[in-house]
């Protein structure tokens, strides 16, 4: 079975949504109507990892990436 393309969202709390303590690990913020969207119409799947903090700064969000714990994803998005 092929892996699926990796997406990564870094942000603020625009796109947090409580992450830490969802057991998904997806949140309640967009991250996570976008997946249950894109799977309920048959887009392309990914595995998503979110990772955006309420609060943080551009420069913040450089940080995080640049301190990724796993392989560098095949997509990103920051918001």
């Amino acid at each position: 079975m092929q892996e699926l393309p990796t997406l990564l969202v870094l942000g603020d709390s625009i796109s947090d949504g409580g992450w830490e303590r969802d057991p998904s690990g997806m949140g309640s913020a967009w991250p996570a109507a976008a997946a249950r969207l894109a799977q309920e119409r048959g887009l392309p799947a990914f595995r998503w990892i979110n990772r955006a903090r309420g609060g943080s700064r551009s420069e913040e969000v450089l940080a995080a990436w640049n301190k990724l714990d796993f392989p560098a994803p095949d997509a990103l998005v920051v918001m």
